[in-house]
């Protein structure tokens, strides 16, 4: 869940847009994404006092592309993965102590990582978002996109869990222990908002052998970690199964933390054919210091010794002019190709870009062996 202040109504309050991006394994459970769905609104005082519900409709749904080519479909008949849009706009109070925001759905599909009840999934998730003092007119950051949910057992993958922030503010990572939320009971499964919002938020319950920081098994040599900086996790599963992961990303301005958000990712272990992961390297290093107004260029290229196909993109701030950033943007062309591809990056700065903190940019190749 995430929120981006679009100014104030006629009355002085504040209109938000809201968007949850919600993801079921349509492969493990027959439970279908909700048509409508309510977001319990709650003012941010002792009691925690229901403010209004909100109810969101379903706007777009799709599957998610399973690995692999059409000359590689070996995963198609083994997985799947939609994917559910539900947006909409909600005015707000000027309220100094903010606002929390909450939808709650039961339940989660089997886990590895997770215990069952007689065979059956029990914990549901929340989806979260906090709104501070209204003065601030904050923005959330907003995941740039979800990755691939599909790992190789025995296989160290790195995906990219970068999030933007309309506002500029300083953005860092963690890994967290993902919401409960809901029941497996006819009215708790898509419970309506309670009168009055109880914090902290109750965590899921791991199986023994598991828990947040070690998602994929705590005496197995498993890895989980995360670039608190950049948002670069990786990740490495001994064993196949369907695993709950958390990453959070917290949003301060002027030092002071303004809000999180989190993607709550069920990540698919998969036993898979041999595949050797492509490389990706600079002709000119991987940190800079210019002068403001000089040019920036060097080539980025991608290689796979297995010569499948691979697709080499770019993203940062100053690529695609977000998270605050202004001026004259950089350039960089996605290209794709066989075996080997190159794409060179360039960046005319203007006067007014001198920072002492960095500009980081991102830079990924992916085959689809």
């Amino acid at each position: 869940m995430s929120y981006e202040y679009i100014g104030n109504a006629a009355n002085g309050n504040l209109r938000y847009k809201i968007t949850l991006n919600v993801y079921r394994d349509c492969f493990q459970s027959d439970v279908p994404l909700d048509d409508e769905i309510p977001l319990g609104i709650y003012l941010n005082n002792s009691n925690k006092d229901r403010y209004a519900v909100a109810n969101f409709r379903l706007l777009s749904k799709y599957k998610v592309e399973a690995p692999g080519s059409v000359d590689c479909d070996y995963y198609k008949d083994k997985v799947c993965i939609e994917y559910g849009l539900y947006e909409g706009i909600i005015e707000l109070a000027q309220f100094t102590e903010g606002y929390h925001i909450t939808f709650v759905r039961c339940c989660r599909n089997k886990q590895t990582n997770l215990p069952d009840q007689g065979g059956s999934p029990f914990q549901g998730q929340t989806y979260y978002c906090f709104i501070p003092n209204t003065t601030y007119e904050n923005s959330s950051p907003v995941f740039s996109g979800v990755p691939s949910p599909y790992m190789c057992a025995n296989d160290t993958t790195t995906f990219l869990f970068n999030a933007f922030d309309p506002d500029g503010d300083e953005l860092s990572y963690k890994i967290v222990r993902p919401f409960q939320g809901g029941s497996p009971t006819t009215n708790g499964a898509l419970p309506d908002p309670p009168l009055n919002l109880s914090l902290p938020i109750q965590p899921v319950q791991y199986n023994a052998g598991y828990n947040e920081i070690k998602p994929f098994g705590t005496n197995n040599g498993s890895v989980s970690t995360v670039n608190p900086v950049t948002g670069l996790v990786t990740f490495f599963a001994p064993s196949i199964g369907s695993y709950v992961v958390g990453i959070e990303v917290t949003e301060k301005r002027n030092g002071v933390v303004l809000s999180t958000i989190r993607m709550d990712l069920q990540i698919l272990v998969l036993d898979c054919p041999p595949n050797d992961r492509p490389t990706i390297s600079s002709n000119s290093g991987q940190s800079f210091i210019i002068e403001a107004g000089e040019k920036l260029c060097f080539d980025v290229t991608g290689k796979d010794k297995n010569n499948d196909l691979i697709k080499l993109t770019g993203t940062g701030p100053v690529l695609q002019g977000n998270n605050g950033f202004t001026g004259t943007r950089a350039t960089f062309a996605n290209a794709s190709g066989i075996g080997e591809v190159t794409s060179t990056f360039c960046w005319e700065t203007d006067c007014d870009h001198a920072r002492t903190e960095p500009y980081n940019v991102n830079f990924t190749v992916q085959d689809d062996g």
